[in-house]
């Protein structure tokens, strides 16, 4: 049987709720809110006491976010999941703060990027949803169809908070303001 690769662990307390800190090696490898779904899935987590140098860039980091700014990533990250969840991970990572895209913009531009996906929302959700690395891979700027706010596996108060942090949930409003609406 073979032994499940060990992720090192510090416990990072956010204004939103207190999330768990991944790394293997130089590499973040993930970053949950304590008690989401899909915490931790799939990972052999041991806490430690001494952060690794990536976990305590990823702790300044979220702190700078927290204190909104929007800080650049400058630590490895990576991700351990199917081909194309990694291929929907990496694509989040280029969603810019304070932009919001749709399951199905998302799906249609991962389809242009990689010839994977176009119609492909519910597999988009379901990648999205359990993304490794909450707020830092942003997963919470993907919103329904006409900028609904659906699902987050951190709970939809956490993302509100994180698309009113960025000022995206403003956005969202202003932009449903003028799209026609289905008769």
């Amino acid at each position: 049987m073979k032994k499940a690769v060990v992720h090192n662990a510090v416990v990072y307390k956010s204004p939103i709720g207190e999330m768990v800190l991944c790394a293997r090696g130089r590499a973040l490898t993930g970053a949950w809110f304590v008690g989401q779904q899909h915490f931790a899935e799939g990972f052999n987590v041991k806490m430690v006491e001494k952060p690794a140098p990536v976990l305590k860039k990823t702790m300044q980091w979220l702190d700078k976010y927290f204190q909104g700014e929007n800080p650049e990533i400058d630590f490895p990250i990576e991700f351990y999941g199917t081909p194309f969840q990694k291929n929907v991970w990496q694509l989040l990572r280029i969603i810019p703060m304070g932009v919001t895209i749709s399951y199905s913009e998302l799906a249609k531009c991962l389809k242009a990027l990689t010839g994977i996906g176009g119609g492909c929302a519910r597999a988009m959700g379901s990648a999205v949803g359990r993304n490794p690395v909450s707020v830092i891979v942003p997963c919470h700027r993907v919103v329904g169809k006409r900028g609904k706010l659906t699902g987050y596996a951190g709970g939809l108060e956490r993302k509100l908070y994180l698309l009113e942090h960025e000022n995206a949930w403003n956005f969202l409003q202003m932009k449903n303001m003028f799209e026609p609406k289905p008769v």
